[in-house]
């Protein structure tokens, strides 16, 4: 069998998909494939042959189209934005079409010599690569363009992508920032998975971090997961919410099964790549784990949850006895997302095992400084760590470091 031999070229990739394709597609099939074939012939593909763009790759409510340059993957994105918006300026709030786009320059294909199967292999890969990188691009410009409006005029759709700019920061008051966001949302659209998902999510992450009680957190996470599958069995932050969940009862099969359907669902997702690399590491499994997330960093290394892949990190190595290593990530994380407690834990109780003071005093003394009134019980209490032997070390780090 011959190997595949690939010839590559530097160009600018768009990446475009419709914003709650699941929920229109619900709510009227033939009404929304019709008026997505009415736009691309009306709209889209006149712009892309005036702007010399080539589809590449159709993935159901998408596509990857190469350009020559980015200027003109630019010019024809923002032309296509503008012809759809205004051909859809008429239609209700609830039927619009909606297009997310993104643009990335890199290397492409454009001869392959070889066996079929590498050529798939090698597309896949690169459309990998492609969604990977072009995620924390979209959720940025997503972002910078809806916080000019005003909290009260914004529709479902908008508060969400509000709230998934202030996921990627989590601290305490961007989580707490996210929960009236989110409220909105659900109140506008009752059945909107990913706003039901990310509250049970991000209900869940406070409680791990000591700034909601863990009891409440649990039973509410519980209840909006179940509405969010109810609502679209399709929606990977459902089952990350589930994982949560599954993490705070120290379910590891649960946990696990979870998290893969995410990644089952959205392959690309770098967060849930590394979601389940967290997955193994709270199980027991930290060789396991380092591969996962090493997937996820490849996916997109430049992450907007960079700082969460370095905790994973720190949680796996520490999980598998490797203290330095894990200091080292809890380090990077926390210079990465100096609001994560966690990360300070995990950081602290590798300094009191490997007796190394100065980092456990100062390490301590910053996440006391965010979680004021935490105690070895309360990490014990509510620690992920399935074995017991992995959280009595934590614990025992912990003490060693001077927490009381």
């Amino acid at each position: 069998m011959a190997t595949a031999r690939a010839e590559r070229r530097l160009a600018a990739i768009l990446a475009a998909d419709v914003v709650g394709y699941s929920r229109l597609i619900e709510h009227d099939e033939a009404g929304t494939l019709s008026a997505l074939k009415a736009l691309r012939r009306q709209v889209i593909d006149p712009l892309l042959d005036e702007h010399q763009g080539r589809i590449v790759k159709l993935m159901g409510d998408g596509a990857l189209v190469e350009f020559g340059s980015v200027v003109d993957a630019v010019a024809c994105a923002v032309a296509i934005q503008k012809g759809v918006a205004a051909n859809q300026c008429d239609i209700p709030t609830e039927r619009r079409i909606v297009f997310r786009i993104g643009v990335n320059l890199g290397d492409v294909i454009h001869e392959i010599d070889g066996d079929l199967g590498d050529i798939f292999d090698i597309q896949d890969e690169i459309t990998a690569g492609v969604v990977g990188r072009i995620g924390p691009e979209l959720l940025a410009a997503e972002h910078a363009r809806e916080c000019r409006k005003p909290h009260h005029g914004l529709d479902a759709w908008e508060c969400v992508v509000r709230a998934v700019f202030l996921c990627s920061q989590l601290s305490e008051e961007s989580s707490r920032k996210m929960l009236p966001l989110l409220d909105r949302a659900i109140g506008l659209a009752p059945d909107y998975a990913q706003a039901l998902a990310m509250k049970g999510w991000i209900t869940m992450w406070r409680a791990f971090q000591g700034w909601e009680d863990m009891r409440s957190a649990l039973a509410l996470a519980r209840d909006v997961v179940q509405q969010a599958i109810v609502a679209d069995d399709k929606e990977p932050w459902a089952y990350l919410a589930q994982a949560m969940t599954a993490y705070a009862r120290r379910d590891d099969a649960l946990a696990v099964a979870a998290v893969s359907q995410a990644v089952a669902i959205n392959p690309n997702s770098a967060f849930a790549q590394g979601q389940l690399g967290l997955a193994h590491a709270n199980g027991g499994r930290g060789a396991d784990a380092i591969p996962c997330i090493d997937y996820a960093l490849r996916l997109s290394p430049r992450e907007a949850f960079l700082g969460d892949f370095q905790f994973y990190y720190a949680k796996a190595y520490f999980q598998g006895a490797n203290y330095e290593l894990g200091l080292s990530y809890a380090r990077e994380a926390h210079r990465l997302r100096s609001g994560h407690a966690y990360p300070l834990i995990i950081g602290t109780a590798c300094a009191g095992l490997l007796g190394d003071q100065d980092a456990a005093i100062d390490l301590l003394g910053r996440l006391k400084s965010l979680v004021p009134d935490i105690s070895r019980d309360a990490v014990a209490a509510a620690d992920p760590f399935v074995r017991n032997e992995d959280r009595a070390r934590l614990i025992e780090g912990l003490a060693r470091a001077g927490l009381n």
